[in-house]
């Protein structure tokens, strides 16, 4: 069933309209969020490939800012790794904050990714960093999830700030 919405989902993404003016709207809303959070500058983004909401302005703002940049390293069993974009050098503590890509996603803010399990994975060990997933509104959707899915504190797009169950807002 997910493999099919997967499938789905895959070319929802690939097909969105206005993309550049969408990602502009992530990019402010994820920027006026951070900034309502108390917390050390370290922060855990993925580099977008493919369809993804891309993340190099992203990055390149957060270094403005003076962020430490981790980004994942997967190895050969789906195991995820943050390691320092400057260094290379594997991040062992929580990072303060990550920044998660997703196919699709829920109002009850479950994600729904390449189906590995890399970030259900990574979260369940770093319970403590804020979870933010980034995604186009198109990518909303209904599906039932699996007791391994782990939720997501906040799913920005560009016209909503889903977070929680059945609460967003505009900002």
């Amino acid at each position: 069933m997910k493999d099919l919405l997967r499938q789905k989902l895959k070319a929802i993404r690939q097909d969105i309209m206005d993309r550049q003016s969408k990602e502009d709207a992530i990019f402010r809303r994820l920027f006026l969020l951070l900034k309502e959070f108390d917390v050390d500058k370290t922060i855990f983004i993925y580099q977008s490939f493919d369809s993804e909401v891309e993340t190099r302005r992203i990055i390149n703002e957060l270094k403005k800012l003076n962020y430490k940049i981790l980004i994942p390293k997967v190895d050969n069993n789906f195991i995820m790794s943050a390691v320092d974009l400057v260094t290379g050098e594997i991040f062992i503590k929580t990072p303060s904050i990550t920044i998660t890509p997703l196919l699709g996603f829920n109002k009850d803010l479950h994600r729904i990714g390449f189906g590995k399990g890399c970030y259900d994975n990574y979260f369940k060990n770093h319970s403590h960093t804020i979870k933010i997933g980034i995604a186009f509104d198109e990518q909303l959707c209904n599906f039932s999830p699996q007791s391994h899915d782990v939720v997501l504190d906040y799913i920005l797009t560009p016209m909503l700030e889903y977070c929680g169950a059945d609460n967003c807002r505009q900002i």
